[in-house]
């Protein structure tokens, strides 16, 4: 599918108030052939934690005023194709003190370039801000083979696991930069995904993905989705925790 220009992603929206005029709930708007959308904006959460050496962690907490709204753009089904602004309105990052560089960096960055996300008539992401979606687990395997065959591996076999951790936990985390396909209208079906990667030892790296989702009581998005990556690398493991949360103000 062609990567929609930014005019069409912000579309031509169906009016929020037609929803009394249809005669439809105060929660929900119907596009033809299309899925419902909330027809309020909506509050939507990210919690990612991730793990650090010597048993430390990091957190980072953001919120988004979101809308939902009829694209321009429609499937090959005929439907509606659905867009999805949004705006910041707070971040909270908690970590040791010895990343407050990082700390900052994250406080401070921007998220406009993620938005807006388009779905399919059948509520899948095919496009956000300016790109478009990738596969993620080749994506952090094939990350993770040309890191480690860039680096010089130390001879000390415990120390190579620690590099071989470090490197599989950068491509790992790039799992997570990735939003789930079906984020926003979940299947509800747990899912589970491993891949192995061989290493220079002749050691095996694994990569794991466990992820849930609910969907609202009030219509078939997003209530709450869970995802965890699990990175193994002999008796060594690294772990990273995702949530989000779709509700009203």
């Amino acid at each position: 599918m062609n990567k929609p220009s930014r005019r069409a992603a912000m579309g031509a929206f169906v009016a929020f108030g037609s929803a009394a005029v249809l005669g439809l709930g105060p929660h929900t708007l119907f596009a033809r052939s299309g899925l419902a959308i909330p027809s309020r904006p909506m509050r939507l959460f990210r919690r990612l934690e991730r793990s650090l050496r010597g048993g430390a962690s990091l957190s980072i907490e953001r919120n988004w005023r979101v809308e939902f709204g009829y694209s321009a753009d429609h499937g090959a089904d005929g439907a509606s194709t659905i867009s999805i602004t949004g705006t910041q309105i707070d971040v909270a990052v908690d970590a040791p003190e010895s990343l407050a560089a990082l700390t900052a960096i994250e406080r401070s960055r921007p998220t406009d370039q993620m938005w807006p996300i388009m779905l399919t008539s059948a509520g899948r992401i095919y496009a956000a801000g300016n790109g478009t979606r990738a596969a993620d687990m080749a994506a952090a395997v094939d990350e993770a083979r040309r890191m480690i065959e860039q680096r010089d591996i130390p001879d000390d076999e415990r120390a190579a696991h620690q590099a071989y951790l470090m490197q599989m936990q950068r491509a790992g985390a790039s799992l997570l930069d990735r939003m789930p396909g079906d984020l926003f209208y979940p299947s509800e079906e747990p899912r589970r995904s491993s891949q192995q990667i061989n290493l220079p030892n002749g050691g095996v790296g694994q990569f794991e993905v466990l992820y849930t989702a609910l969907c609202s009581t009030q219509g078939a998005w997003l209530a709450q989705a869970d995802r965890e990556v699990v990175t193994r690398i002999g008796q060594s493991e690294s772990r990273a925790k995702e949530q989000w949360t779709l509700a009203e103000f």
